[in-house]
């Protein structure tokens, strides 16, 4: 059973509001970075530094500009494996005929 709204997103009827929305919050955000009185207008205590919020992250270059941490991985040791030994299995030949009551009708 498929719920309505699941149909509507895999369609785009939701896709674009949301993705509108998200870009309009992107550009709040870079906005109030960008000047700090309106950042002071919306947080009382925006000038002090011990202030923390998506702003001063953005601000910093945390947000936008992180670059990866690079990870290393140890290197494996050397894998010793033996040749293969060749085993022969003797399989005694059968035959492959139907038996009597089991064979197709004749004409």
């Amino acid at each position: 059973m498929k719920l309505g709204w699941t149909i509507c997103f895999r369609h785009g009827a939701i896709k674009r509001p949301v993705a509108g929305l998200l870009l309009l919050l992107w550009l709040n955000l870079l906005a109030l970075a960008a000047l700090p009185r309106l950042h002071t207008h919306v947080h009382a205590d925006a000038a002090s530094p011990a202030h923390q919020c998506a702003v001063t992250a953005v601000e910093q270059g945390k947000f936008v500009f992180h670059a990866p941490t690079p990870v290393f991985a140890a290197a494996a040791q050397a894998i010793e494996l033996e040749p293969a030994r060749l085993v022969s299995a003797s399989i005694p030949a059968s035959s492959h005929r139907l038996a009597p009551g089991r064979a197709p009708p004749t004409v």
